[in-house]
């Protein structure tokens, strides 16, 4: 089996297709780089692809077009994420107003009846003295 180098060295030397031999000649021009980062990339040496976290094999181009459409879902997931997060900040805003609303309701209700239950013992309490007064001066005559 021949390396990389090896290989275009062959083919640029007893190949008799044009086609490889222009593709070889581009290939050495650029020494390795284009494969050597493929393969740094994560493309398999030798059957030059690459395999998805799903376990999907694809060659090099095929493997980039599923990567844009990963990014493309992700980004959409991204803006749905995003949207919802807004509605929950604001409808999260909402409620606190509302919940606020309620408790100063509750508060305005609760001072009402405690107005209401002083006035109410005050009564009692101006009867009782009232009631006191009357005993005392009954008590004071004799009778």
């Amino acid at each position: 089996m021949f390396t990389d180098k090896e290989l275009i060295d062959y083919t640029i030397k007893f190949s008799s297709d044009p086609e490889k031999i222009r593709l070889a000649t581009v290939v050495e021009r650029i020494s390795g780089a284009i494969i050597d980062d493929l393969v740094d990339a994560g493309m398999h040496e030798t059957w030059c692809t690459f395999t998805s976290e799903y376990g999907g094999e694809y060659h090099p181009g095929r493997y980039i077009m599923h990567l844009e459409d990963e990014i493309r879902i992700r980004d959409e997931d991204n803006l749905q994420l995003r949207a919802e997060l807004e509605e929950l900040k604001a409808r999260t805003v909402l409620d606190l107003l509302v919940e606020l609303k309620q408790e100063i309701k509750t508060a305005d209700w609760m001072a009402a009846e405690a107005r209401r239950e002083r006035d109410k013992l005050q009564g009692e309490h101006d009867k009782m003295k009232s009631k006191l007064s009357m005993w005392t001066k009954l008590n004071g005559h004799g009778l």
